[in-house]
């Protein structure tokens, strides 16, 4: 029995149609070389897996449809489609797929790109200091991201291979961020909401 998730719409089930007998998430539509191909497919099961783990008030509805080149990793996005504060160069989630000598990382993100902070959202260098402390208070099972780009969260699993286990690793440590976080940012932002209505 296959349980609707809100948000998949785009995506085709097959149950047994990969190697090792496990879901295969595809989209339906695509015409680049990149969207469909194995880490693509690896970051979409993880992503179903993941909502699938959520409470429906906390699925993200959106994702940036692949996983794009990044430098020399792969980078899948995941933001909720409301407030507008959340999305692709906002506070979102993502997934990234590093391939290293002799092993390969896939990192659990929380990255929420700070010029898309500052510039939209009028972000000072203390809320950025709030907002990391946070996010240290909220989740403690990750490292922190602070760098010129990014302030955010993130969890690493490494492996041999894209397999099943990896991919259910990486899918419960995004349902436990995006559970943690989520709300914790939401509050954030109405309360900056409401200070700078009444200063």
């Amino acid at each position: 029995t296959i349980i609707p998730v809100p948000g998949t719409e785009k995506y085709t089930i097959e149950i047994g149609g990969g190697r090792d007998e496990g879901i295969n998430v595809v989209r339906t539509a695509s015409n680049r070389s990149d969207q469909e191909d194995s880490t693509t497919r690896f970051v979409k099961s993880i992503h179903l897996k993941a909502l699938s783990l959520l409470p429906c008030k906390l699925r993200p509805e959106q994702d940036n449809g692949r996983a794009a080149k990044w430098g020399r990793e792969r980078r899948f996005r995941i933001w909720h489609s409301s407030p507008t504060y959340w999305g692709m160069s906002g506070f979102c989630y993502a997934l990234r797929v590093k391939q290293l000598t002799s092993s390969i990382d896939v990192e659990v993100n929380f990255e929420p790109e700070k010029k898309s902070l500052r510039s939209k959202l009028g972000y000072s260098e203390e809320d950025l200091r709030k907002l990391k402390s946070l996010l240290e208070e909220t989740y403690t099972g990750g490292v922190i991201q602070d760098d010129k780009t990014f302030i955010g969260m993130r969890v690493t699993h490494t492996s041999d291979v894209l397999d099943n286990s990896l991919a259910e690793k990486a899918a419960v440590t995004l349902s436990e961020i995006i559970e943690a976080i989520t709300p914790v940012v939401n509050k954030f932002e109405d309360e900056r909401t409401k200070q700078e209505a009444n200063p």
